[in-house]
């Protein structure tokens, strides 16, 4: 059954963005479909690194040792009962590197901290449609 995220819009700057649960905390990431890949900070993605649910997975790309965390997450918070098994969930592998500079860059200039940014990658693997009229992010 699909989900329907209401998208904010951060401030200042009008960015919009969804929260997402890893086990029980709360992450904001910017939708951005410009971006190819999901991104995070090292600070974040060691953090979902301590809980369950997410691994380190190394890739070759450019010649190059990339490492992103690949993390499930949910639209609501883990609760520890049996609907967590059945509640609905998102995987994303987040990258650390150019991405993690623009969200360093943009939580200079907003009111509450962004996480992450969301890329075509998650999007595209998780079905999702975009609609900005309405500001809904449909999963």
């Amino acid at each position: 059954m699909p989900t329907t995220m209401l998208m904010k819009l951060c401030s200042p700057g009008k960015l919009p963005y969804i929260t997402l649960y890893h086990g029980k905390e709360p992450y904001r990431f910017v939708i951005d479909t410009g971006s190819t890949l999901s991104w995070t900070t090292h600070e974040v993605a060691g953090k979902m690194l301590l809980g369950e649910e997410a691994k380190t997975v190394e890739t070759v790309i450019n010649t190059d040792l990339e490492s992103a965390t690949q993390v499930t997450l949910r639209a609501e918070p883990v609760t520890g009962t049996e609907s967590d098994n059945t509640a609905q969930k998102f995987q994303v592998k987040l990258w650390c590197g150019t991405g993690t500079e623009k969200i360093n860059e943009m939580n200079v200039h907003v009111d509450e901290p962004l996480h992450g940014i969301l890329g075509v990658d998650f999007l595209l693997h998780n079905g999702a449609h975009v609609d900005m009229d309405r500001k809904l992010l449909y999963l």
